[in-house]
């Protein structure tokens, strides 16, 4: 029995020995972890960040910490072996020494940034823009269905870099929309200058009017001397079929009944605006379709008072007598209706084949 009580009373020692040790490194670390929570609100995040990593080399994670523990042993009997009854108790408190030094962290780097802002807003980077916006017809006027291009030359004339400077073209027309509205320059340096284009398109709904295009920058900090805002005042117009009407070269070649063949004609524009986005066709009226067709099929532009020259593969119909003067007509569509059903007037010759007899059945 006594040789028992020794070795429950060695049991205990080695027992009582690493509690002790463990409850002790949760007691340090908690005295260093309070130390470090006052100082943070007090605002000496430098002297909470030396005790939160002091208290982490006891206990390294954010937990709940067991402290002022005390053990009670009773109930102790011993046969073969020894057995005994443990009761432990104690205070569980919070321990987050990770969550403030996180918190420490964004806290030092808000800080750097105020500084760097603070110098920065003292030499911000300012800039000047220029624009211009280029129509497909060249008359700077944004036609209904017609496209167009704004160029754009900033530089940076202040005494810092922009740094991702965001820039975004609005217009004040709702038919009047950018096909990319926002571009980016990740670094505008002092005294550079970046060219960027904005793609523009005017819809068939436009009326005629004046419109501005603002072109609005952003800079990563929000510093930025001067206006932020530019603009460009434009004009729109609303739709207008053209007219248009189509002459045949002089120098056009003989046209032979079932001969595929070929003419030059000029399709022009007599109005005072262009004509835009027109499809050419064909009609199949005296020739034979699988050999009629347009060279040339989309026209994007024929500016007022100019010409485009059309070239028109076909194949009379065989049966076509001496002189007939030809039905097929050039069909015009632009992307609303058709606007021009223009016959090609071409006649049939056979002069230039005199050589040769033709009998004509009748």
């Amino acid at each position: 029995m006594n040789r028992c009580k020794l070795l429950f009373s060695i049991l205990m020692l080695f027992v009582l020995a690493g509690c002790a040790t463990q409850y002790s490194d949760n007691e340090k670390a908690y005295a260093l972890y309070q130390k470090g929570v006052d100082s943070f609100e007090s605002g000496q995040i430098y002297s909470a960040q030396d005790y939160f990593n002091e208290a982490k080399a006891y206990v390294s994670s954010d937990t709940y910490l067991k402290i002022g523990t005390k053990s009670e042993y009773s109930g102790m009997t011993c046969v073969k072996r020894c057995t005994f009854t443990r009761n432990v108790s104690g205070n569980h408190v919070e321990y987050n020494p990770n969550y403030y030094l996180n918190e420490i962290k964004n806290e030092i780097y808000e800080q750097e940034k105020r500084k760097e802002l603070a110098g920065k807003m003292e030499n911000a980077p300012k800039l000047k823009v220029l624009m211009r916006l280029d129509d497909t017809d060249g008359d700077r006027t944004l036609n209904a269905d017609e496209k167009g291009v704004l160029t754009v030359l900033v530089t940076n004339t202040g005494k810092s870099d922009a740094e991702q400077l965001t820039l975004k073209a609005k217009s004040s027309s709702s038919t009047v929309v950018f096909s990319d509205s926002t571009q980016v320059i990740p670094v505008l340096l002092v005294g550079q200058s970046k060219r960027l284009t904005y793609r523009v398109t005017n819809s068939l709904l436009s009326q005629s009017r004046k419109a501005t295009i603002a072109l609005y920058a952003e800079e990563k900090d929000g510093i930025l001397e001067g206006d932020i805002k530019s603009s460009l005042s434009i004009r729109t117009s609303k739709y207008r079929a053209p007219k248009l009407t189509l002459k045949q070269k002089p120098s056009a070649k003989t046209v032979v009944a079932g001969d595929s063949t070929w003419q030059v004609f000029q399709l022009c524009n007599g109005s005072s605006y262009p004509a835009l986005n027109l499809r050419l066709s064909l009609t199949k009226l005296d020739v034979e379709s699988a050999y009629s067709n347009i060279e040339q099929r989309d026209i994007h532009v024929i500016p007022a008072k100019e010409c485009r020259e059309v070239v028109a593969h076909f194949k009379p119909e065989v049966s076509l007598k001496q002189g007939y003067r030809m039905r097929t007509a050039l069909v015009v569509n632009d992307s609303k209706t058709e606007v021009a059903h223009l016959r090609l007037g071409t006649r049939v010759d056979y002069s230039a084949m005199s050589d040769v007899e033709f009998i004509q059945v009748k």
